[in-house]
């Protein structure tokens, strides 16, 4: 198997919408689409934490921070995936552009390592993400995002694993004030095409539930937010109909 294939982290609000988020702003994107941070006020900071079939050896976690300089934004990301023993690890550097008024634009860099603990040894690679999003119309909105386009492979005398790319393809639509729909393709390296939908409703103020649907493995997806002010709370659960639940949480800060 791919390193890191399958093990790409998400935040509680974009798990929720079954990953469909390609083309959604805000400090999530940071580790969905860089484009995404770009119209960032303010300084924000977010921690993520999914237990993957509530198998505690299928954790990840990982913090995110932007911070608006100039007329860009720039971001870092933090992510691990796996016990202690053969653990991998993600830390990203990221900047974003508003292009245009309809345009934003982000790239990042991404330093990626696992343990060997078989032949102890620590492995890293280094690769890139670039990300755009673009406003058709004031409602409506149409991202692309590219994952490790290229990258060099993780090898030793013994062991050779290249970092999967990935694409993905998308657009939401905010139906009313309060109701956003959104769908996306993805293609992972060798993997399927996979399709993902997925909605939120703000149902009361300050109170968010959202849903949605992937044609991969784990298809359906739920969970609920809390924003108030400074501070969001987001949780989600994904389900895999032989291997159960995946639950996934995260807190934001928004010093706007």
């Amino acid at each position: 198997m791919d390193a890191r294939s399958n093990v790409f982290p998400s935040t509680g609000r974009s798990a929720a919408m079954a990953h469909a988020f390609v083309s959604q702003s805000g400090i999530d994107a940071a580790i969905q689409n860089p484009a995404g941070v770009a119209s960032l006020p303010a300084v924000a900071f977010a921690a993520f934490y999914e237990k993957r079939f509530t198998i505690s050896e299928l954790s990840s976690q990982g913090i995110i921070g932007a911070l608006p300089v100039g007329k860009g934004v720039f971001s870092a990301c933090f992510h691990t995936f796996g016990p202690l023993s053969w653990r991998e690890t993600e830390a990203s550097l990221g900047y974003s552009l508003q292009l245009s008024p309809k345009l934003s634009g982000g790239v990042k860099i991404n330093y990626l390592s696992m343990k060997l603990p078989e032949e102890n040894a620590q492995l890293g690679t280094a690769s890139a993400t670039v990300g755009l999003i673009y406003k058709l119309l004031p409602s409506l909105f149409i991202g692309l995002n590219i994952d490790n386009p290229w990258s060099v492979a993780l090898q030793t005398s013994t062991f050779e694993n290249n970092i999967p790319y990935k694409i993905q393809l998308g657009g939401h639509s905010k139906i009313s004030e309060n109701f956003t729909v959104s769908a996306e393709v993805e293609k992972l390296d060798k993997e399927p095409v996979v399709l993902k939908m997925g909605a939120e409703w703000e149902a009361a103020n300050h109170f968010f539930l959202r849903g949605g649907y992937s044609s991969s493995t784990t298809k359906l997806y739920g969970g609920l937010g809390f924003s108030y002010r400074y501070f969001t709370a987001d949780l989600a659960f994904g389900l895999h109909q032989t291997l159960g639940v995946t639950p996934f949480v995260s807190i934001k800060f928004n010093l706007n």
